[in-house]
């Protein structure tokens, strides 16, 4: 009927998969059941994540739910600069660089193989940002409440392997497949190639869990030969030198979201075809709004953020940030706030997860 069409509840997939998770583990008796049932809607609906995640699982969050709470101006501190670091992500980088973006995806026949390419980089970019920025203010604002959620992203585009992508990239996803699709069909427990097996079935059906589409079921069949064919090589043949295992990775990685950026499988092909037939001519300027070079800084922009948040990782950085926490998080905050003001809005876009 199509009305159904108009009533599915907001953030369906994200409290399905709370709620699997939450059924699975009193079964299995690693978590206790919830006695209040406004604790265990809490879990389910709490706002922050529920329209694309992270994944909460009811063991490490139903504890938090009866514990009292305290005003903490750290976590409140913590809270704002996770928020404004997502917020960055979204405007400064993913929603500008889908400027370039949206254009060459509507019409890949008429520009050149390098413009093309250079699109398909900038998707990679616009993604990430735009997922692990919601995944930012989500984490922000379950701070500000008083809740600590799970990490969801880890640095994931300087992964060395397809495998160590898939523990830094939408983990709250990844370990949620591992735990209650891969390890259930047997896991790694059967003969080498029934695991091999099981890596296929459980990428298949993540691809499917973000769209009905034949575009879906071929990405996630690919990840999943891909982690094979990392697994293969890693049994026979010597590891490769890490940078050469980067260049690998984040290439299949780039390729492979032609089918997740598409309409159908059809459009991919069509898109896969223009991009190989090497037709001349360097990146051209698809809008005066989005030429070439903000790309550029897209990819700077992306680094820099990497490099923020692998230096504030290091134990020894965050004692001087211990010490020098007022005056350090006043700047940063000052910038960050300047920034976005000095960023023009021209393109706003939905969150991409938000249809998922």
């Amino acid at each position: 009927m199509p009305v159904l069409e108009v009533i599915v509840p907001v953030g369906i997939s994200f409290y399905t998969f709370e709620a699997i998770n939450y059924t699975v583990d009193v079964y299995r008796g690693k978590c206790r059941a919830a006695h209040d049932l406004t604790h265990f809607m809490l879990f389910v609906l709490i706002f922050p994540h529920l329209v694309a995640g992270p994944i909460v699982r009811a063991r490490g969050f139903l504890p938090l739910v009866a514990r009292r709470k305290h005003w903490s101006w750290l976590r409140a501190n913590t809270g704002v600069l996770l928020v404004l670091m997502g917020v960055v992500k979204k405007m400064a980088i993913a929603d500008r660089i889908a400027m370039y973006v949206d254009p060459v995806f509507a019409d890949p026949a008429s520009f050149a193989t390098a413009t093309l390419w250079l699109a398909l980089v900038a998707y990679a970019i616009q993604i990430y940002c735009d997922f692990s920025g919601y995944s930012d203010i989500a984490l922000g604002l379950a701070h500000l409440l008083g809740y600590h959620l799970a990490q969801n992203f880890n640095m994931p585009l300087v992964a060395p392997s397809i495998a160590e992508f898939w523990k830094r990239w939408h983990i709250s996803l990844s370990s949620w497949i591992r735990d209650y699709v891969f390890i259930p069909l047997g896991g790694s427990r059967g003969t080498r190639w029934q695991t091999y097996r099981n890596l296929v079935v459980t990428f298949t059906l993540c691809g499917m869990w973000h769209g009905a589409g034949w575009n879906f079921v071929l990405w996630g069949t690919l990840q999943g030969i891909a982690m094979v064919f990392a697994a293969l090589w890693s049994r026979y043949l010597p590891s490769p030198p890490a940078p050469l295992g980067w260049a690998a990775t984040i290439t299949f990685f780039v390729v492979t979201l032609v089918f997740f950026r598409s309409p159908n499988l059809g459009y991919a092909f069509n898109y896969l075809d223009t991009m190989l037939s090497f037709r001349g001519g360097w990146p051209t300027v698809v809008d005066d709004a989005a030429p070439p070079w903000e790309v550029v800084a897209g990819v700077v922009g992306l680094f820099a953020l990497h490099w923020i948040e692998f230096r504030l990782q290091q134990p020894g950085v965050l004692r001087v940030m211990r010490r020098a926490e007022g005056p350090v998080s006043r700047g940063f905050l000052s910038g960050v706030a300047l920034l976005l003001i000095l960023i023009p809005v021209t393109n706003v876009n939905p969150f991409i997860y938000f249809r998922f």
